[in-house]
């Protein structure tokens, strides 16, 4: 009985373990942008049977006493292309969470992108051939870092709220305000112009919908909702038309990685988690309306 539960234990956690895995390479896009990079998009699913096989290896090996033939070709082949993953990993994450355009704009550099990212990789090449070709490297620099107490933590606040600009809280929220009114006036407007045609009330709200959704896309295609978005600040963030910019900025934005695991993927990454749970929460209300009733 110990044994079997072990075993379900084990494949539960390795499960687990594998999905979360899985969907991090899936959510920064290795796959997908490797392929697109390299123009080599008919061996995605090559990819993916590689990085499975890999894990597999790994984790069997944790527990397997592997024997491989003493080769420095080959070991210098495993050394290699685990850290050609691990740059690759590295530079998703990287592009993924914009560190680039934001090291840009802070720094305000307009030219030599490539020699940044250049100097990044040599960076990376130089710490690690220090790490395993010195002796006591790792030791040495174990004192070096940053001052994790709390003096240094509220020191570092200190420098933070020095460094950033202030943020006029009032003026944005009369911006956010009248623009939010303004796009909730037009809601109205547009509402009594359908049902001044005829329709009815239900119906025109729903063409209403319709109507804010098409305009907010067709902004966001030609560039005007983003520029909207910066002067009014949180008033451009009304459930319909935000809720339309969030899924076509990322379609446009990732188009070129392909249809389908650029736009088709990326397409709802940030409005994926409004779609889940309204409709769960939907399915809830309607569920506890249809028993009370």
């Amino acid at each position: 009985m110990t044994e079997l539960f072990l075993i379900f234990f084990s494949t539960a956690s390795g499960l687990l373990v594998s999905a979360g895995v899985f969907a991090f390479i899936a959510a920064i896009g290795i796959v997908p942008r490797m392929a697109w990079r390299t123009g080599t998009r008919h061996y995605v699913r090559l990819y993916e049977d590689v990085i499975v096989l890999g894990g597999l290896f790994g984790t069997t090996a944790m527990f397997v006493d592997y024997r491989l033939p003493p080769s420095e070709l080959l070991a210098g082949g495993v050394a290699f292309f685990n850290g050609l993953f691990v740059g690759v990993l590295a530079m998703a994450l990287t592009e993924v969470l914009n560190v680039m355009p934001i090291l840009m704009r802070r720094t305000r550099l307009t030219k030599g992108l490539q020699w940044v990212i250049l100097a990044f990789a040599l960076g990376k090449v130089f710490g690690s051939l220090l790490y395993y070709l010195v002796d006591g490297f790792y030791v040495l620099c174990g004192g070096i870092g940053l001052d994790t107490s709390k003096k240094g933590q509220q020191k570092y606040s200190e420098m933070v709220k020095k460094a950033s600009p202030n943020s006029p809280i009032f003026t944005d929220c009369i911006k956010a305000f009248i623009s939010g009114g303004i796009i909730c006036t037009l809601g109205q407007v547009l509402l009594n112009f359908y049902t001044g045609r005829g329709i009815s009330q239900e119906d025109g709200a729903i063409w209403v919908s319709i109507t804010l959704v098409g305009l907010s896309a067709l902004l966001t295609a030609l560039g005007i909702y983003e520029k909207l978005g910066k002067f009014c600040g949180a008033g451009t963030i009304v459930p319909i038309t935000g809720f339309a910019n969030s899924v076509v900025s990322p379609a446009i934005e990732f188009k070129k990685e392909g249809m389908v695991f650029g736009m088709a993927a990326k397409m709802f990454i940030v409005a994926g988690p409004v779609i889940v749970y309204g409709t769960l929460t939907s399915m809830l209300v309607g569920l506890v309306y249809y028993f009370v009733k």
